[in-house]
């Protein structure tokens, strides 16, 4: 059974399929991934991309994202009931929806065709790789909640202290236009406030008047990536307290490592 990002297709047919409507639950070694064998080759792993890389005949339909956004994603939940879009069940957009899908089934067979299989061992890592993400990680969510409380406490002093530093015209950390124009004000041009650039301003730089550089370091304390992956944490755990398809496998098309 082959799809591009199989792992949808699986788990709707283990826990849709199978359960609700009695259809008969494949092996997990019965999967295979166009879009993982697509970046064991180095191909783009977007089906639109690969479709353009391979020079497919046949290509995704870009209207799908708008098309799936109509009748796929609600617009709103109300008491704990999906609000569709008014266009949800117009036939018309339906026979289009209907159309992309096919498309997509007939771009995946192409690209398949022209793309060389995954060896026997690949195919094995990436079984696993599906297994781990369907067991899931478990996340220290006590831990987690904790943290997230006192990365807020923390950040209140920071922007407390930029306000007075800037003496009210910063108020936050994540207020980078106005830390931009307040920086230029005292003499300092910055064209941008990403963290490597700051960094070596902070290091090589010696004659920035001091107000602007604890501006500057309250910004890189204030602005550090680590608590929004906490937050992302937090985000995707189950009830479980379990993570789950958080690995990518053959996140990196050149080296074919995983990413999360």
């Amino acid at each position: 059974i082959e799809a591009h990002n199989a792992a949808f297709e699986r788990l709707m047919w283990w826990n849709v399929l199978t359960p609700k409507h009695g259809w008969p639950r494949p092996a997990m070694t019965q999967f295979r991934c166009t879009a993982v064998t697509a970046a064991a080759l180095s191909l783009p792993r977007s089906l639109d991309r690969l479709g353009d890389a391979l020079g497919l005949d046949v290509r995704k339909d870009k209207r799908g994202r708008d098309l799936m956004k109509i009748h796929s994603i609600p617009v709103r939940f109300e008491a704990g009931q999906p609000v569709w879009h008014e266009k949800a069940d117009d036939a018309a957009s339906l026979d289009a929806y209907h159309d992309y899908c096919d498309t997509d089934v007939k771009t995946e067979q192409a690209a398949a065709k022209r793309m060389i299989p995954l060896s026997d061992e690949e195919q094995a890592v990436y079984h696993l790789s599906e297994t781990i993400n369907d067991r899931g990680l478990r996340i220290d969510v006590r831990s987690a909640r904790a943290a997230i409380r006192l990365a807020e406490k923390a950040k209140a002093q920071i922007n407390d202290e930029l306000t007075s530093v800037t003496e009210g015209y910063v108020t936050a950390v994540t207020q980078v236009a106005k830390l931009q124009a307040w920086c230029k004000l005292q003499g300092v041009d910055l064209p941008a406030l990403d963290k490597d650039e700051v960094d070596e301003l902070l290091h090589d730089c010696d004659d920035i008047p001091g107000r602007v550089r604890r501006a500057l370091e309250l910004r890189q304390e204030g602005a550090k990536p680590s608590v929004e992956k906490i937050a992302s944490m937090m985000n995707r755990v189950c009830d479980d307290g379990r993570a789950r398809g958080v690995y990518l496998h053959h996140g990196a098309g050149q080296t074919g490592r995983f990413s999360s």
